[in-house]
């Protein structure tokens, strides 16, 4: 098994966040920050870094991006670049800073979440069959989506089906419609390769490297008074809240323009 430390990036906390629970749960000590010039983590051992580049311009996403990869360079790393896995965010752009600084020559990028029926085949993306852009995500404030064609969302992409390995590019978005695909993908990653996408490729990934998953998800009991904070206003997190609001739970929504006190 390899023993260099593991560092993963993401473009947002609630990124961040998930990711360490996926290192975590294939055996490894991790440590989440968003200090750029955190210390590196031990062998055997991950950092997971939120760069905080979702809510800024492209042009400081990339300069940041630059940043981790100019300092990272230096040392032997196991890197992986976590992105939004319905494609919200700089991606094109914070990879392609990654793969100036890095020795890596292309990225191999791998976003859906079959689990969740967030599936990409013949380069067009859907959601529990439905086509990405005509999900709740086609009124993102930020990233709205348009299309569920993958290189129309990502044009300086090039797509890949299942049975094609990357050759000539430097962006590569694959196929993936079951588990064993992302299998597929993580069990033919090259040196030159660096690996980015959601976290089920991640997982995947740690299981090529001969991590095996020693935390089992179980349900979370709570022995007294708990927070829970959610940071997406998706349809899932949003059937979370009326389902608390119908067990008459309290639930506040917290905004810029509405900041509310906790509840007693």
């Amino acid at each position: 098994m390899p023993q260099r430390p593991f560092i993963a990036i993401a473009d947002d906390f609630s990124g961040a966040a998930e990711i360490a629970g996926t290192l975590h749960r294939h055996g490894l000590s991790v440590q989440v920050t968003n200090d750029l010039g955190a210390g590196l983590p031990q062998a055997g051992s991950a950092l997971a870094i939120d760069a905080d580049t979702r809510r800024l311009t492209t042009r400081e996403a990339g300069d940041k991006h630059q940043q981790l990869a100019q300092r990272f360079a230096k040392h032997a790393l196991l890197l992986y670049k976590k992105t939004d896995s319905v494609l919200r965010g700089h991606i094109a752009v914070e990879l392609k800073a990654l793969l100036r600084g890095l020795p890596h020559t292309q990225a191999l990028f791998c976003p859906a979440n079959p689990a969740r029926s967030r599936t990409i085949k013949d380069g067009r993306y859907h959601v529990h069959g439905t086509p990405l852009d005509q999900t709740e995500f086609a009124q993102d404030p930020n990233f709205p989506i348009q299309t569920n064609r993958v290189t129309d969302i990502l044009p300086e992409f090039t797509s890949l089906p299942v049975d094609i390995l990357p050759s000539r590019g430097q962006l590569f978005i694959a196929d993936a419609t079951t588990e064993q695909d992302l299998q597929h993908w993580a069990a033919n990653l090259g040196n030159e390769q660096l690996p980015a996408g959601a976290s089920p490729f991640l997982a995947a990934h740690l299981q090529n490297l001969g991590h095996k998953p020693a935390h089992l998800e179980s349900a979370p009991t709570f022995s007294g008074p708990a927070l829970m904070i959610s940071g997406s206003f998706s349809e899932n997190s949003r059937n979370t809240a009326n389902r608390f609001k119908k067990r008459n739970w309290p639930v506040i929504e917290l905004t810029d323009e509405r900041p509310a006190p906790l509840a007693n």
